[in-house]
C-alpha cells in the first residue's frame, strides 16, 4: 500500500501541484477591491498611458515623487496587452513575478545543488504562507522588485564563486539600475553590503578596485543618471531624488524613536517567522551535526548564508522594515531549508518523529475545524459555506490519508495540503474580507458620482502638503508641494471609467464639478451647491461632490 501510494505521488505530484496552484492563484484574482498601495500604482500607470508621458509619474496630474517609473511601465504594457484597466490586471505582475522567481530559483539552484534540492527550494518558496496566502494576490510593487533583487544577488554569488569579475560587476550593476528605477535606493544597499561582505570575508578586497567594477558602476550612473536627465527636461529632479533618499532613510534607526527601535529588535524575528512559515518551524527539526558539517563544506551555501546574515542585519536595525520588504530573502533561506531536509532524507527513510507529529497536527486541526465553520459567525454568512466546507473537508482529509500512507513523499504531500488550503482560503476567507472592504464600497460611490457628473468637466480639490527636505550629503534643502494622502481608490475608479486624468485644481471654475474631502470643502470658497456626499467608514474620510455657484 505504502509503495503504491509513493508511486502514485512520484508519477502525478507535479500535475496535482501545478493545477491546484494555478487555480489557487488565479481563481479569485479579481475578487477583492483594490486596497493599500494597489490603486496608487494603478493611478500613476493610467495617467502615464492617458497623457503619453512615461517619464514623470503623476497622481491627479500632480508630480508624484515616491517611486521611480519602471513598475508603472510594466502596468501600462499589461493594460495594453489585456486592453483593460480592471483590478485583476494590476495583480498580474505579482503572480508572474512570484511564479517566475520560483522557476528561475529552480533553474539556478539545480545547477549548483542538484535537481531535488532545487525542486524543494522553489516549492518551499511558493508555499511560504505569507506569500501564498497574502501577497500573491496583491497588486503591489514588492514581488517584482524582489525578483529584480534576487537576480542581482544571484549574479554576485554566481560570478563571485567563479571569479568572473567582469560579468559580476556588469550584470549586477545593470540590475541595480533596474532596481533603483523600480523602488529606489534599497538596491544600492544590497549591492554595497553584499560586495563588501563577500570581498572582505574571502580576502579579495583588492578586487573591488578591478576596472570592471568602475565600468559597472559607470553603467549604473549612466542608466539612472540618464533617466533623471530626461526627467529634468519635464520637471526639477531634485525633489524626486531627495524624496527617494528620505523614503529609505525614514525607515532606519536614525529616524525612529529609541523605544520603536528596541521594540523592533524583539519583534523582527516574528516578521521572519511570518514570511518563512511553515518551513522555518519544520526545517530545524531535520538538522543534525552531519548536515551542519556538509553545509560548511558547500561554498555555494556559505555564500548564501553570508549574503543573508550581512543584509538582514540592516533590516533588523530598521524599525520601519515590513514583511514585504524581505521577500527577496525567502528563496535563499528556503534553499538552505531544502538542503537540510533533502540531506536528512538521504540518510533516513522517514522524517523526524517530531516533524511528523507537527505536520499531522497542523493538517488534522485544520480538517477538524471545517465542520464547525458553518456554525460560527461571521463565517456562517459566507455563500454556500456548508458545501464549501464539505468539499474542503473531503479534499484535505484525502490528502492527510495519502500523507499517512506515504513513506517517501510526506513533505511533498504536505505541500499539496498547503496549496489546497489556499483554495479553501479563496472560498472562505476572501468573501469575509470582501464584506469588510465593501463597507467603503468605492465602486458604488464612484458610479453614483459619475452618474451625476456625466461628461461635464470634473476636477479634484484636495489638500496640498508642502514639504522641505534636506538633500543627502549637502546642506542644500529642497521644497516641493504634493497632494496629501487620501484613498486613491476614488481616483483609480474615476479615471478607469472616464479614460482620462482626474486632475487636481486650485481654481474656481464655472460649470465644473469638484470632488473634495469634507474638511477641505468647508475651508474653500463660499457659494457651493452640493450634489452628493458620502463617508468612507474604514478610512475615516468624508467626501463631497459640488459645484461653485
Amino acid at each position: 500500500m505504502n509503495q503504491s501510494i509513493d508511486n502514485l505521488i512520484k508519477k502525478y505530484f507535479w500535475w496535482f501541484f501545478f493545477i491546484m496552484l494555478a487555480f489557487a492563484l488565479l481563481s479569485h484574482l479579481d475578487h477583492l477591491p483594490l486596497k493599500f498601495e494597489e490603486p496608487r500604482r494603478g493611478v500613476v500607470a493610467m495617467e502615464m498611458e492617458f497623457t503619453s508621458n512615461y517619464i514623470t509619474p503623476t497622481i491627479n496630474g500632480e508630480f508624484y515623487y515616491n517611486k521611480p517609473p519602471i513598475y508603472n511601465w510594466i502596468l501600462v504594457a499589461l493594460f495594453r496587452v489585456f486592453n483593460s484597466h480592471e483590478d485583476w490586471v494590476l495583480r498580474v505582475p505579482t503572480v508572474i513575478s512570484f511564479v517566475l522567481l520560483a522557476f528561475l530559483n529552480f533553474k539556478i539552484m539545480k545547477r549548483k545543488l542538484g535537481d531535488k534540492i532545487a525542486q524543494l527550494s522553489s516549492l518551499f518558496f511558493l508555499t511560504s504562507t505569507d506569500l501564498l496566502f497574502y501577497f500573491s494576490f496583491q497588486g503591489e510593487i514588492d514581488m517584482f522588485y524582489s525578483l529584480v533583487v534576487y537576480l542581482q544577488i544571484i549574479s554576485i554569488l554566481w560570478f563571485f564563486e567563479t571569479k568572473n569579475y567582469r560579468a559580476l560587476f556588469l550584470i549586477s550593476y545593470f540590475l541595480v539600475s533596474i532596481g533603483v528605477l523600480t523602488k529606489g535606493l534599497p538596491s544600492i544597499a544590497f549591492q554595497g553590503i553584499t560586495l563588501l561582505a563577500f570581498f572582505i570575508y574571502y580576502k579579495r578586497f583588492k578586487e573591488l578596485f578591478n576596472i570592471w567594477h568602475f565600468i559597472g558602476f559607470g553603467m549604473f550612473i549612466f542608466i539612472v543618471g540618464g533617466y533623471f536627465y530626461i526627467y529634468s527636461t519635464y520637471n526639477d529632479p531634485l525633489p524626486y531624488i531627495t524624496r527617494l533618499f528620505t523614503e529609505s532613510s525614514n525607515r532606519t534607526i536614525t529616524q525612529k524613536s529609541f523605544f520603536e527601535s528596541i521594540v523592533h529588535l524583539f519583534t523582527f524575528p516574528l516578521i521572519l517567522l511570518d514570511i518563512l512559515a511553515p518551513w522555518l518551524l519544520i526545517a530545524p527539526l531535520f538538522v543534525t551535526k552531519a548536515i551542519v558539517a556538509k553545509i560548511k563544506q558547500s561554498n555555494w551555501l556559505m555564500l548564501v548564508i553570508l549574503f543573508f546574515i550581512s543584509n538582514i542585519t540592516l533590516y533588523w536595525l530598521s524599525p520601519g522594515a515590513r514583511d514585504r520588504y524581505l521577500y527577496m530573502f525567502v528563496p535563499f533561506v528556503t534553499t538552505l531549508f531544502a538542503y537540510i531536509i533533502y540531506s536528512h532524507s538521504l540518510d533516513n527513510k522517514t522524517i523526524p518523529k517530531l516533524a511528523n507529529v507537527l505536520l499531522i497536527a497542523v493538517m488534522a486541526i485544520l480538517i477538524l475545524a471545517l465542520p464547525i465553520l458553518p456554525f460560527v459567525q461571521p463565517v456562517s454568512s459566507v455563500d454556500n459555506i456548508v458545501l464549501v466546507a464539505a468539499i474542503m473537508f473531503i479534499l484535505l482529509a484525502m490528502i492527510l490519508f495519502v500523507y499517512l500512507k506515504s513513506s517517501l513523499y510526506k513533505i511533498h504531500i504536505f505541500i499539496l495540503f498547503i496549496v489546497a488550503a489556499r483554495i479553501g482560503f479563496n472560498y472562505i476567507v476572501m468573501p469575509l474580507r470582501l464584506e469588510d472592504e465593501l463597507r467603503d464600497n468605492y465602486k458604488f460611490h464612484t458610479d453614483q458620482i459619475l452618474e451625476v457628473v456625466g461628461d461635464s468637466p470634473f476636477l479634484f480639490h484636495g489638500v496640498v502638503k508642502h514639504s522641505e527636505k534636506k538633500m543627502p550629503f549637502v546642506s542644500h534643502s529642497v521644497s516641493y508641494d504634493e497632494l496629501a494622502y487620501y484613498p486613491f481608490q476614488l481616483t483609480y475608479y474615476i479615471e478607469k471609467n472616464r479614460k482620462k486624468v482626474f486632475a487636481f485644481s486650485r481654481e474656481k471654475l464655472p460649470d465644473t464639478f469638484y470632488l473634495s474631502e469634507k474638511n477641505n470643502f468647508s475651508k474653500i470658497f463660499d457659494n457651493k451647491e452640493v450634489y452628493y456626499e458620502f463617508k468612507l467608514e474604514k478610512r475615516g474620510f468624508d467626501f463631497v461632490l459640488f459645484k461653485f455657484k
